[in-house]
Formats: C-alpha cells, structure tokens, sequence
C-alpha cells in the first residue's frame, strides 16, 4: 500500500530547501567586550550554572525551528531549547515558532537581522554571494571517508573547526549582522533514489533527477542525469507519477515523505559522496551583545546538544530507511566505477573553482585544510572505535549491535576545540 505523504506534510515542508560561538570572541576565548557579568567555566556542572543566573534579569529568545512541533526533524532544536531553560534555572526562555513561521527558509537571516527573529538556522549554500565561505564549507561536504559509521562525524568534526579557526568565517557572519552557536550542522548521507535500481553513467544518462544545491546539479550533470528543481513536497506526487525519475535525497527525506513505497531503489556509495545542504544555528548579533556573559556561554556551550541529537537522529533514520528499502524488496546500490570517476571529476572541478574563488581570501588554503582536516577527523572517529569498514548494505545490522554512542566524540570536538572559542 502506498503511503500518502499529505500527513507528513508539515515534516517534508521542514526539510525543504535543506534538500533543495560567539563570532565576536577572540581566538582561545579571548575577551569579548559587549558581554557584562561573570562567566562560568567550561564545564561546571548543573549548579554552578543555576547559581551564575541567580542574579541575572529574566531573558526570552525568539527562536525558530523550521519543524512542525514534536517532530523529529526539529527535536535537536527543542531538546536545545530545554537544556538551555534547565540549566538557566528558568531565566532563558524561549518563544518558539514553528514550522518556518516567521520566516521562510532563504529569509531567517534577515528575520534575524530585522528583529524578527533572535535565533534560527541559516543555510549558506542558497546565499553564496553574502556567505562565499561558508557556502563552500557546505560545497566540500562530499569530501572525506564517506562510510557510514565515519563520515556524519568526520565532517562535523572538520567542518566545525574549520569555521571555528577561521578569520574569514567569523568576519563574513559579523558583516551580516550575525553570530555563530553551532556554525555547521547537517543530514544523513545523500544518494540517488529511483524506481528501478541504477549504477551505471549508463543507467542515469539522461535521467530526470530532482537535485537541491549546485554542487547537487554539477554531479547530476557529471553523471549524464538532468537535474530538476522542484519543491520538495511535490516530490512524492512528482515519482509516483513518472514526472520525474529518481531524488537525490537523504535518507531522512524519503522516510519522511514515504518515497521508499514508490522509489525502493537507492544508490549510495561508500568511496564518492554526494554534497550536503548544512546549515548553521546563529543568533542576531544585536540580541547577542545585549546578553550577560554567562547567557552567552550557556548558548553557546549548549550547541553540543543540537550537534548530539542531529547527528544521532539522522543516523537513525539513515538505519531505519536502508532497513525498509530492502523489506520492500529495493537494492542499496554503490555507484559503478564509471560513475565513480564521472563524481570525482566532478568534485574536482568543484575544489577548484573552489581554491579559484576571489570571494574566498585564500581558497587553495582552504582547499588544502579541507582535505586535511577531514582526514585528521576520521583518524579520530576510527580510533574512538567507530567501524570504518561496514558498508550502506550492512549499516543497519552494524548500528543495531554496536549502537552509536556520541559521548567521547563530543567530548574531543568540544574540550579540544569548541570550547577554545567560547565566550570569555
């Protein structure tokens, strides 16, 4: 029985174009003036939080999540939002809108710099003329290991710090009127999902596909597919009823919007990935310099939570989605080595225009830093005992047995690197 996707509306609208920190503080949390009051170390338990607000002025955060309430999608957000008022003792409260209520997708940053808005989620990519930097970050995301077990911490890992270390980041975020909490967060892993099982140059010549992103479009192209560019709730409608051929899509968007029914057929490769549409959790700068240091920090140290349950919800519905496509009799697919050298042509086309970018201050720098950060992060994941050697085909059975504990990973990306640049 095919699913009807209207009841998951609201989830698949809060994905769609996603298909489609303090920036002001000082190298190793260096002083950052607009902030008044005492601080609170990295670290301190419950508390000394509770106690570092006793005398602080009640304070409330217009946030946006771009999900519909009690969805999956958006409880990174509201388990955030949470921990935030917990360990305030009820000093930060937020009003939260729903499902992109205030603002839509492309316009959150200027929510945020109108007033609108004090914090949301900014996706780069769709802006690269004002964020060239921070789109590429979102560019390069097919870069590195692409296992299932290694690559969603590789590139957070990389990704983050790169940011976080970068000048060029932190200017291009405060021309804009804007601050960094989290500055890069993403999905599971892209694949192609299709009818009928393709691999080949062969099989997706001249295919329809309906792709999000530039980097998405360059691939398809490189593959002999043609892109399409719809909105992803027309998507289900758009297969069921041939208008299109396959979505390039995560995992996460065809449970969702129960594509599996209609498009078993998934092809996902562990040697070249497809790029992502990453995002970046910000706040308005003008909010931002009118908080006491300790909200500050508590804004900011509480990102781990977002990174924690993103990160671990999307692995969840990568596990779940590859488990349904083979109940229902699809394949998960790799790529066949002629469409392997066809992405990785591509990708290197990317990289450097990339490295050629005058928008970027030093683009072959970052190019470099890129490659090796990314390999210096899947070091650190494989030695923290994550499986680099499991494929899509047998990641469900892996994570069933193994399970996905995030604690020492968060624990290496934020006592050796995000805490550096927290608020002080």
């Amino acid at each position: 029985m095919t699913t009807n996707p209207k009841r998951l509306l609201g989830a698949a609208t809060a994905l769609g174009l996603t298909l489609a920190i303090s920036a002001c503080a000082e190298e190793g949390g260096g002083k950052d003036d607009s902030a008044t009051g005492d601080g609170v170390a990295y670290g301190a338990p419950l508390e000394d939080w509770k106690a570092a607000f006793a005398d602080v002025d009640p304070i409330t955060v217009n946030a946006q999540s771009s999900a519909p309430e009690g969805s999956p999608v958006g409880k990174m957000y509201e388990d955030y939002f949470k921990e935030v008022e917990e360990w305030s003792d009820g000093k930060i409260t937020f009003e939260i809108a729903f499902s992109n209520a205030v603002a839509e997708t492309l316009e959150v940053d200027d929510a945020l710099r109108d007033g609108r808005l004090d914090m949301g989620n900014v996706l780069y990519v769709y802006e690269a003329d004002q964020y060239p930097f921070n789109a590429a970050l979102g560019d390069a995301s097919f870069i590195g290991d692409q296992a299932p077990a290694i690559n969603p911490l590789q590139l957070h890992g990389a990704m983050n710090q790169i940011a976080l270390e970068s000048d060029q980041f932190a200017s291009e975020l405060e021309e804009q009127g804007l601050v960094p909490i989290l500055p890069w967060f993403s999905g599971d892993a892209n694949g192609i999902e299709c009818s009928e099982a393709r691999s080949s140059m062969a099989d997706f010549k001249g295919v329809q596909t309906v792709a999000a992103g530039r980097v998405n479009s360059l691939e398809l192209k490189a593959l002999s597919a043609a892109p399409v560019s719809m909105p992803y709730t027309e998507l289900f409608e758009a297969l069921q009823r041939g208008t299109v051929d396959c979505s390039l899509n995560s995992m996460r968007v065809a449970s969702l919007m129960g594509l599996i029914d209609i498009s078993p057929n998934f092809t996902i490769d562990e040697t070249v990935g497809l790029s992502k549409t990453p995002g970046g959790w910000l706040v308005s700068k003008n909010f931002w310099d009118e908080l006491p240091l300790v909200a500050q920090q508590l804004l900011f140290d509480k990102s781990r939570t977002i990174l924690d349950v993103n990160i671990t919800g999307s692995t969840q519905f990568q596990v779940d989605g590859l488990a349904a496509i083979q109940e229902a009799g699809g394949t998960v697919s790799p790529f066949s080595n002629d469409a392997r050298e066809a992405l990785e042509g591509a990708h290197a086309e990317a990289l450097d225009a990339m490295a050629a970018d005058s928008k970027i201050e030093d683009g072959a720098a970052l190019v470099s830093e890129l490659e090796s950060k990314t390999d210096e992060w899947a070091s650190k994941v494989r030695d923290l005992g994550f499986d680099g050697e499991v494929g899509f085909a047998d990641f469900s059975a892996w994570h069933e047995e193994n399970g996905f504990d995030l604690t020492e990973y968060l624990d290496t990306l934020y006592d050796d690197v995000v805490s550096k640049h927290r608020p002080s």
